[in-house]
């Protein structure tokens, strides 16, 4: 029964954005037909904030185990200068919220906070806050990261200008299941989001800004750390830099916040104390996760590091590393190529960082835009791009098929780039490339 409902889900989502960039891209309908699809468009909208409301609605009066408990225990023992990587501290104040709200103790099969030290700077605040209060507040501002995120991509990439280019936008976003799941477990992984569409818009222009703004990203997702560094292969030191300086100052900041002890307790207790298990678990969509479950290769031990000392795993990410590199590298001094390839630099760090999990695919939603947006070497036909993403949507339905979509964006960017630059070497010097 569930397959089939996430086979619907899948079925009606696709055909929504299928029609949705066909009109966009392909094809334009009359007139009165037009402004109808509008309505049918802000309708669709409405119903997918609606069920985003009611997710959250229901987290608040009926929480879910997974993934605010642990963000609010860890808040509450962070502003009460407790310890938050100790697993017994976690498990005292847990039981301390579940005596007067009733949350779910599932996550504690696997006590633990995997997070480094800045990410309690941002969680902190909500420890001042009743269980519910601090859930809501969590929602509101990751739906207004979520928001500002859309704005910013309509304005870097429109599908079309004006209001109904931002409604484009978010169906874009709202239609594409990993969001809901992360509304639904009250994630931060939008606060990310809108740091790598900040970077993005950025890359080009004004690099310090970009890397600032990953560097900060990375207190949400620390995956986004690896465009940033990456950055330098597309000829873009500032971006690298400045997300390096920025990264040193939260992470000074949480030492003068929580004391010189906290480094050693997150080596100690924190990813280094994984359980080997977790490396094989179905909500994984990384290339190790996945060639893990594959291969039925559950670590020897403990630990982010024997998770990650995987022998075809590291083979494996070793030649994404290198193509993704080459062709970025060999772009970067293409015109029009620059948006491109820092989502091929985002999209390998999806692929080979080890926990990436469903909720954390929203990351990918740039390069997704900017596969659909016209830039000056277009490599594949409208008509192409819409079917392709279409069935991203539509194979995101389920989560097995999660890092399957995430693979077929990079490799259709790839060939795009690739493509790109073949072109342009055919074309005769002095010449403009068709």
């Amino acid at each position: 029964m569930d397959f089939i409902l996430r086979l619907g889900f899948g079925a009606v989502v696709g055909l929504v954005v299928g029609f949705v960039l066909w009109r966009r891209k392909v094809r334009e309908l009359p007139a009165p037909w037009d402004r109808r699809a509008d309505v049918a468009e802000v309708v669709a909208l409405v119903a997918a904030l609606g069920f985003v409301v009611f997710r959250s609605y229901r987290n608040v009066v009926s929480p879910d185990p997974w993934d605010f408990p642990v963000f609010y225990t860890v808040a509450r023992n962070a502003v009460e200068g407790l310890s938050f990587y100790r697993p017994g501290a976690l498990l005292a104040t847990f039981r301390e919220v579940q005596s007067v709200w009733p949350v779910p103790g599932d996550w504690l099969q696997e006590v633990g906070f995997w997070y480094a030290p800045p990410t309690a700077l941002w969680l902190a605040p909500l420890g001042n806050l009743a269980y519910p209060h601090a859930l809501i507040v969590n929602d509101l501002v990751q739906m207004g990261f979520c928001w500002a995120s859309i704005f910013l991509l309509h304005k870097a990439f429109p599908l079309r200008q004006g209001g109904m280019g931002v409604i484009d936008m978010a169906l874009l976003v709202f239609l594409f299941r990993p969001v809901l799941s992360a509304f639904g477990l009250s994630q931060i992984v939008f606060g990310g989001l809108l740091a790598l569409v900040i970077a993005a818009r950025t890359v080009e222009s004004r690099g310090w800004l970009s890397g600032v703004a990953l560097g900060i990203g990375s207190v949400f997702k620390h995956l986004l750390i690896i465009p940033a560094l990456l950055a330098v292969f597309m000829r873009r030191s500032r971006v690298a830099l400045s997300a390096a300086l920025t990264v040193i100052v939260t992470l000074l900041a949480s030492l003068a916040a929580f004391g010189e002890d906290v480094f050693g307790e997150f080596l100690e207790n924190g990813p280094g104390d994984r359980s080997p298990q977790l490396a094989l678990d179905a909500v994984i969509n990384s290339l190790n996760g996945v060639m893990r479950r594959a291969f039925d290769a559950v670590p020897s031990g403990p630990g982010a590091l024997e998770a990650i000392l995987y022998p075809p795993f590291l083979v494996a990410a070793a030649l994404f590393t290198a193509v993704t590199l080459l062709v970025v590298w060999r772009a970067s001094s293409m015109p029009g190529a620059v948006a491109s390839s820092f989502a091929l630099l985002t999209l390998l760090a999806l692929i080979v960082y080890p926990n990436t999990l469903f909720n954390t695919l929203p990351l990918m939603l740039p390069a997704v835009v900017v596969l659909l947006s016209d830039d000056s070497y277009p490599a594949y036909s409208p008509r192409s791009v819409v079917v392709f993403v279409g069935s991203v949507y539509v194979a995101m339905a389920g989560f097995q098929a999660g890092f399957a979509a995430l693979v077929a964006v990079w490799a259709l960017t790839t060939f795009g780039l690739v493509r790109a630059l073949r072109r342009r070497r055919l074309v005769p010097s002095g010449s403009a490339p068709a």
